[in-house]
């Protein structure tokens, strides 16, 4: 199939007679993903200190050479995002409907609910592990200890799950 810019098109092979690491994607990508993430797992759990020390000594030296032009990429990437918006490329229909499928209120819908989930599953993580290394201004325990007691019954419910489920919340 040709386009009107001269480019062409291939249908994509027929996937449907796949067998094997095949079924899982491609095998290469497969296993270097996955073989990163078990390497990381079995390093952590020999010698969680050299682990630790390593994407520290990392993380400090990608903020010291690189960090200058994170901030340069990120900006230009807003540029052009600006660019493109004021562009006559902002009008270009993909997907050759004349109409979007879905309105304006909906997508909006759609990127707060992703926005609010992904906070919260991040926050909902590391809020604990925040005021266990921090005590909260008003408990008087120090930090870092294992001076913690359950939280009644009737406080658990909502501040632990945000339904009345009767778990394990714990606090200073």
């Amino acid at each position: 199939m040709r386009f009107k810019h001269g480019l062409s098109f291939q249908p994509a092979p027929n996937k449907d007679d796949v067998s094997g690491l095949g079924k899982f994607g491609d095998p290469i990508v497969l296993a270097l993903s996955g073989g990163f993430v078990i390497l990381f797992v079995l390093l952590s759990l020999i010698n969680i200190e050299g682990v630790a020390s390593l994407i520290s000594t990392g993380f400090a030296w990608t903020a010291a050479v690189l960090g200058s032009y994170f901030q340069l990429f990120l900006l230009l990437t807003f540029f052009i995002a600006i660019g493109l918006a004021i562009s006559p490329a902002a009008s270009a229909k993909i997907g050759g409907l004349n109409k979007p499928e879905l309105s304006t209120f909906k997508w909006l819908s759609i990127i707060m609910c992703t926005l609010l989930a992904g906070g919260g599953v991040f926050f909902a993580a590391g809020e604990p592990v925040y005021h266990f290394v921090v005590t909260p201004p008003a408990f008087d325990t120090e930090a870092g200890t294992a001076r913690w007691k359950p939280l009644p019954v009737r406080w658990r419910s909502r501040s632990c799950t945000g339904a009345f489920w009767p778990g394990r919340c714990w606090v200073h």
